[in-house]
């Protein structure tokens, strides 16, 4: 009979030909966590984990992207005019570190999603108190992303109710619910 020792060896050497790291590693140990403390001759485990004729096969499934399509049926919905502009609302969203939903959330509670806004201000996210004009919906979207990323995100803010204490603070509370709301009503969007 072998000693345990030299099959365990042996065994890892083995596996490593024949199958991945990963799946040597994986194999390894559990062969290894079956023979703890037994002695089994070399036949007898070959016998029984036979890793030649072992199959292990890994699934690499790659998604599409589809937070812009999402975000563009939901302000769709809602007769945004941002709706034209969510490839770079996720874009930027996502430069600055910040959740995709959470622009279009703080519009939603702001100016209903650029609906209700001073005429050519371009501000759907009430900064200024709404009084700031803006070029154009990209240059408005770019400053406030990118605001929100320096001042907020980089330096740790990870949530809309983090966020609600600075951006809203007299009514804190009924904001961060109602950009929770908006974010919730986001994820369920089907496309």
């Amino acid at each position: 009979m072998k000693n345990i020792s030299k099959t365990k060896i042996k065994l890892g050497l083995k596996i490593a030909k024949n199958i991945t790291l990963t799946g040597a590693i994986f194999g390894a140990l559990f062969c290894l966590s079956s023979l703890k403390n037994k002695s089994v001759p070399k036949a007898q485990f070959r016998q029984s984990y036979n890793f030649k004729e072992t199959a292990v096969s890994f699934e690499l499934t790659a998604s599409q992207d589809n937070r812009a399509v999402r975000l563009n049926k939901y302000l769709e919905g809602k007769n945004s005019p941002l709706a034209e502009h969510t490839d770079l609302l996720v874009k930027k969203a996502d430069e600055n570190d910040l959740d995709w939903r959470l622009l279009t959330a703080i519009s939603g509670i702001e100016s209903s999603f650029g609906k209700a806004q001073l005429d050519g201000s371009n501000n759907a996210w009430g900064w200024g108190g709404g009084y700031i004009y803006f070029d154009s919906w990209g240059e408005a979207i770019t400053k406030v992303s990118n605001s929100l990323g320096e001042r907020w995100a980089k330096k740790g803010g990870r949530d809309h109710w983090q966020l609600s204490k600075s951006y809203c603070p007299p009514n804190w509370y009924n904001w961060s619910m109602a950009v929770e709301k908006f974010m919730k009503e986001i994820s369920k969007t089907q496309v």
